[in-house]
């Protein structure tokens, strides 16, 4: 049966949503209220690692595997380039640690995945320091996202099929959708709008909203993606990749910064947080120590306090859907995330209660003491 549905949010997860109920033949108006590429949005980036370690948990180890063929396929359905297979090397500091959870679960879902010595990060990279390092683990397949042109292709390809897209506002005034000002009738409705779920919902549970920087460092052809990994150092909250997409090389703390609401308040740049990484990069890429700053950008995370997602029900209204709260690891999943959201609008499965709404009692592979240890 064909269901007439409202998806609020063009980021990652609303676009992959909208355009996987579109292919199942569903009337879908999607509602955005920024330009692509605004920095109030938090799909903005250009570049968004995909790696498939998450710890011992195995849904999102299987999820983002199962995205990787669906990014894939998206590819080859619109002819154009989304991933660079470059793999992704975890810094791992603990040997029994994060990484080693992530090598375990990987190997037992049949996921290539090599644990090195820290002296093969010179093989990896061009200039490399593992000195504190247990381990290097390694995902061949995994890499780099094009992220802004990923978002800006499944719009596009939404609105090629006859999906309706609609720049505006959307509000929920008593169970009823308002997009700038005028009523709309649907029978389903998704609010994937990230950083405002807290400011639409009250859904008595703790949702930070906070202001994240991307640094890119000059960098010779050497240091490019597929040349280098990308990479992550969960353990001291860094990550980045190669120069792609125009730009050079990248570095950012995922430690999370100051919180914000995205309606009120202006974004600003952190000198401690340029600080952080220009310290690391040194550290560990030594001869990109005295690189100067190329760009430095902004985004935000929204953010659980176990880092799960919420996919749920909104609390009294069975027809609406809240998706979102991709607590800073929610993009490469997009396409298979879409597929599990219509799956569950669809009624083919039922929901995962890690998304649920409620007091956040879960710790799945160690993400409260691992993504949410650091605050600036």
């Amino acid at each position: 049966m064909s269901l007439k549905i409202t998806v609020i949010g063009a980021g990652i997860f609303g676009v992959s949503t909208a355009l996987e109920l579109k292919d199942r033949g569903h009337k879908v108006t999607l509602v955005e209220q920024f330009a692509q590429g605004d920095s109030r949005t938090t799909s903005n980036g250009l570049t968004r690692n995909i790696r498939f370690s998450h710890a011992g948990d195995e849904w999102y180890t299987r999820s983002a595997w199962k995205a990787r063929s669906y990014w894939k396929e998206l590819e080859n359905r619109f002819s154009t380039e989304l991933m660079i297979e470059c793999g992704v090397a975890w810094f791992s500091h603990e040997e029994n640690g994060w990484g080693s959870l992530s090598h375990k679960t990987l190997e037992s879902e049949g996921i290539p995945v090599e644990k090195l010595d820290p002296s093969d990060g010179t093989r990896l990279y061009p200039s490399f320091s593992g000195d504190d390092l247990s381990f290097i683990l390694f995902e061949p397949k995994g890499g780099v996202l094009r992220a802004r042109k990923s978002v800006k292709v499944l719009s596009s390809a939404f609105s090629k099929m006859g999906g309706r897209l609609i720049k505006g506002r959307a509000e929920n005034i008593g169970g009823r959708i308002s997009v700038n000002g005028n009523e709309t009738g649907e029978d389903i409705v998704v609010w994937a709008c990230g950083p405002w779920i807290p400011m639409l919902f009250d859904l008595g549970m703790d949702i930070q909203v906070t202001t994240q920087e991307v640094n890119f460092f000059e960098s010779p052809p050497e240091w490019n993606a597929p040349n280098v990994p990308a990479y992550t150092d969960i353990e001291e909250s860094f990550y980045g990749c190669g120069g792609c997409e125009d730009r050079p090389f990248k570095l950012a703390s995922d430690v999370r910064g100051k919180e914000l609401n995205p309606d009120a308040e202006e974004r600003e740049l952190s000198n401690q947080q340029l600080k952080m990484c220009q310290d690391y990069l040194s550290k560990r890429f030594p001869s990109l120590s005295e690189s100067i700053v190329n760009e430095r950008r902004l985004c935000q995370y929204t953010s659980t306090s176990d880092s799960n997602w919420i996919v749920a029900p909104v609390p009294g209204l069975n027809n609406q859907w809240i998706v979102g709260a991709g607590s800073g690891h929610g993009f490469k999943h997009g396409p298979a995330l879409g597929k599990y959201v219509s799956d569950l609008i669809e009624d083919k499965i039922r929901p995962e209660q890690k998304f649920a709404i409620n007091d956040r009692p879960y710790n799945s592979g160690g993400w409260l003491h691992l993504y949410n240890k650091k605050h600036l």
